[in-house]
C-alpha cells in the first residue's frame, strides 16, 4: 500500500508441508513460482517476491509497483 503497509503476505500463517523442498540447481538451471492475489481495494502497491532459504536472509526480487483500478 502506499502507506508501506503490508496488504497481503503468502505465508502470513506458515509455511504449508506441501511447498517445503531442498533442491540444488544446477549452474544455469532456474524455477518458477507463481501465485494469485485479489486485491480488495484500488490503489497504487509496491510488491515483492521473497523465497526464505538457508542463507540468513531471504532472496528478493526488486520491488515493482502496481495500480489496481476500481
Amino acid at each position: 500500500r502506499a502507506d508501506g503497509s503490508i496488504a497481503w503476505r503468502r505465508l502470513a500463517k506458515g509455511a504449508q508441508p506441501s511447498i517445503l523442498q531442498i533442491r540444488t540447481l544446477a549452474p544455469g538451471e532456474t524455477m518458477e513460482w507463481r501465485d494469485t492475489w485479489l486485491p480488495r481495494e484500488p490503489g497504487h502497491y509496491r510488491i515483492q517476491g521473497i523465497l526464505p532459504s538457508d542463507e540468513p536472509e531471504p532472496l528478493r526480487t526488486p520491488w515493482a509497483q502496481v495500480e489496481v483500478s476500481p
